[in-house]
């Protein structure tokens, strides 16, 4: 019988791989192999690698979203052959940033534990909003000029092999819109050595990449990218889930780090699929059917 691999990014030990875990494996009870496929172009390698191996196995990639736009990533998740898949959200943490699933902690944490701190918790989730919504603006300007990068990337392709990188050395929450514009442009500089002919393509003169800011700068300014959620897939979740655990340490003094949060919120993960049917990920949901359908179950 065929083996059915699905591969993430990560490494073994990584939230990607006990995320999917708990829910793919222990939940849905699927008979997969999750393979770690580290980062970068890696996980692609892997899948590839795990296919040519053994004659009719057959491998399936997840991998972040990103600064990818929705579009295509919805495209490939309605194409029932599809194998390679992104996830909607920038990241996988992202649906650890689930409001539901954060006040389940914290309602485990007044559960169980009698300490004075537990006081100092958002009490529900509109609470939790707010804090989240509160710390999230320092991330802004990092996502706008990565975005940026990524669309200015996807044009790249169409004029030349060469590659646009993203600036080094903008701290991700105190980058200036200077720093950003800046970096931008002198990574362009430096493309014009090999890469002629974006010297005469609109999309990367001046005033074409101001206004590309500008406007991704109001979509994230808008009231509706907080008040909606949508900051909470679309934000970097590594980011915005360690700027969150901050937050909760200097309120609570608890947890203790980031890692801990984390191991509490994918283990409330694979409580609530056991015991409450309505408080699972979309996304999860329908890799799992996809794979069900692939291993026969």
């Amino acid at each position: 019988m065929a083996q059915v691999y699905l591969v993430c990014e990560g490494e073994r030990s990584s939230r990607d791989v006990r995320l999917l875990d708990a829910v793919l494996a222990q939940h849905y009870k699927l008979p997969i192999v999750i393979e770690p496929g580290g980062g970068g172009g890696n996980p692609r390698i892997v899948r590839s690698w795990l296919e040519r191996r053994v004659l009719g196995d057959i491998a399936f990639l997840i991998h972040d979203r990103d600064y990818e736009p929705l579009a295509p990533i919805d495209a490939g998740w309605l194409n029932p052959n599809e194998r390679s898949l992104a996830w909607r959200s920038h990241e996988i943490e992202n649906y650890l940033l689930e409001l539901w699933l954060i006040h389940e902690v914290f309602e485990e944490y007044r559960r169980t534990l009698g300490d004075p701190w537990v006081a100092g918790l958002p009490a529900n989730q509109p609470a939790i909003d707010i804090a989240l919504q509160t710390i999230s603006p320092r991330l802004f300007n990092d996502h706008i000029g990565r975005t940026v990068c990524g669309q200015l990337r996807q044009h790249k392709k169409t004029l030349g092999a060469t590659e646009l990188n993203v600036p080094a050395g903008i701290d991700p929450l105190a980058g200036t819109v200077a720093q950003w514009h800046a970096g931008i442009q002198a990574q362009i500089t430096q493309l014009h050595a090999t890469c002629s002919s974006i010297a005469g393509a609109a999309e990367f003169q001046v005033a074409a990449i101001t206004a590309r800011w500008a406007a991704i700068e109001h979509s994230v300014q808008a009231a509706t990218f907080l008040t909606t959620g949508e900051y909470r897939r679309d934000l970097k979740g590594k980011r915005l889930l360690n700027l969150f655990w901050k937050y909760l340490w200097n309120t609570c003094h608890y947890p203790a780090t980031e890692d801990d949060l984390a191991n509490d919120l994918i283990a409330t993960t694979r409580r609530m699929y056991r015991t409450t049917p309505d408080r699972t990920f979309d996304d999860f949901d329908q890799l799992a059917a996809r794979l069900r359908t692939v291993c026969g179950t």
